[in-house]
């Protein structure tokens, strides 16, 4: 690969982008469908004195449901994220151990929201 050193080839070549795995593409699409929620998020925290004032408080609560849903999806894009850095070959993100810590930690952080 011309100019780049190996490592750098080698990290270009299996590039998340060209994989062909499922896992990869699934984890791609958790985080693309995550990011779409992000802007969403915050298209709607932008906009929502004109909508309130435009279209009514109700509009508002209704489509401010789907913002506070997206955001179940938080945890996921840590365990998403953590995936596919260890398959780019990022070596403390395939370790088990760490998977392990960071499952814990989302789920006592989840585990400990009042609903």
């Amino acid at each position: 690969m011309g100019h780049l050193p190996e490592s750098a080839a080698h990290t270009c070549n299996s590039c998340l982008l060209h994989a062909g795995d499922f896992e990869t593409k699934l984890g791609l699409l958790i985080l693309s469908s995550l990011t779409l929620s992000l802007a969403y998020d915050n298209t709607i925290l932008v906009s929502g004195r004109a909508i309130a004032e435009r279209f009514g408080l109700p509009t508002l609560q209704a489509l401010s449901k789907w913002r506070f849903l997206s955001h179940s999806g938080a945890p996921l894009a840590i365990v998403t994220g953590l995936n596919l850095a260890g398959r780019a070959g990022v070596s403390w993100a395939a370790n088990p151990a760490y998977e392990g810590l960071i499952g814990l930690l989302i789920l006592a952080v989840v585990g400990d929201r009042k609903i």
